[in-house]
């Protein structure tokens, strides 16, 4: 049984109505977006499926950023605005109960950076339980649909940050340069080195360049790895 609450050393995640829970891979997520930002000083910052409010959390820690986060399950997203709420950036992160369609249509925001945990499964089995569907499964998000939204939002200069299944990587890549998006760099996610990649966390800009590679493994021999926490250590209560 998952932890009803994940303490960070700044906040605290608590996650009992969520469907989503806090994850490793999550939290390597946010902390290499936050490390590829720290030369950029966004000012403006999208967190599409925001969730538990995870990542507006850890990037409200290290960027000065007003941040939108947005999530469509109920109980999610009333659960982010608590989190947020009860954190030092009460004040620059707003949390919106919507679907990114809809907040696309509402708002005219333009952001520096877009950063998204978008629903995994596209052809699995679904669940009986709406919430973990809206939560795991691209019911109401393709790919096309985010990229799409995502090029519409972004400054003529900005950053995409996704996170998804190693398996769907060149799917995205081809995905994004078909609504003008073009991978600038990506880190391949093992969690140890007796595994296989499972994660890929791709960030895109709005104009075509040469793009880098990295590689993240989590653990070798059961103990952390050097990479992973140098990145960690800023949020991980005991790194």
């Amino acid at each position: 049984m998952s932890n009803s609450f994940f303490a960070f050393k700044q906040f605290t995640v608590h996650q009992d109505r969520c469907a989503m829970k806090v994850t490793t891979d999550a939290c390597l997520f946010g902390a290499a977006t936050a490390r590829f930002l720290k030369a950029k000083n966004p000012k403006k910052i999208l967190d599409i499926g925001t969730g538990t409010g995870l990542l507006s959390l850890m990037l409200a820690q290290t960027t000065q950023a007003n941040i939108h986060a947005v999530e469509i399950e109920p109980n999610a997203a009333a659960q982010a605005e608590e989190n947020c709420k009860n954190s030092n950036w009460r004040e620059r992160i707003t949390v919106y109960h919507n679907s990114i369609q809809a907040f696309a249509a509402s708002k005219s925001g333009i952001y520096d950076v877009i950063i998204s945990n978008p629903p995994f499964f596209s052809n699995q089995l679904i669940s009986s339980i709406q919430h973990k569907n809206l939560a795991k499964h691209q019911m109401n998000l393709h790919l096309s649909v985010l990229y799409e939204l995502a090029h519409s939002m972004l400054h003529t200069e900005g950053i995409l940050a996704i996170l998804l299944p190693y398996d769907r990587a060149m799917e995205s890549i081809h995905t994004a340069a078909e609504n003008k998006l073009y991978l600038l760099h990506q880190i391949n996610c093992k969690q140890s080195d007796r595994h296989h990649y499972f994660r890929v966390i791709q960030f895109f800009s709005t104009f075509a360049t040469q793009h880098t590679n990295e590689e993240i493994t989590i653990k070798i021999n059961n103990q952390y790895t050097p990479h992973f926490s140098s990145l960690l250590a800023p949020y991980y209560l005991y790194l």
